[in-house]
């Protein structure tokens, strides 16, 4: 059985963690189609603190080494950014 590890953010006025769903949410739906539509800067913010726990995590494993899933994080995020205008809705 494979166990699956939250991610937890830390919340700006009270600097607790609280976790994050582990599932797309309507939130994460809607912060992609802001980013998409409007290059949202807050949005993809919050894509970004969701995502990149999970891709580090993922390029720790694979590469054994922080500093090269640190760029898989990087190179992934850019290219959703500069990707964004391509995203549609409809084929979700």
């Amino acid at each position: 059985m494979v166990s699956q590890q939250q991610s937890t953010r830390c919340e700006p006025n009270t600097g607790k963690y609280t976790a994050m769903p582990e599932t797309p949410s309507s939130e994460l739906m809607q912060a992609l189609l802001s980013v998409a539509q409007n290059r949202d800067k807050k949005a993809f913010a919050y894509l970004f603190e969701y995502f990149s726990p999970k891709i580090k995590r993922f390029g720790i494993k694979q590469f054994g080494v922080e500093a090269q899933a640190m760029e898989l994080v990087q190179e992934t995020l850019t290219s959703v950014w500069r990707k964004a205008h391509l995203y549609n809705s409809d084929k979700v």
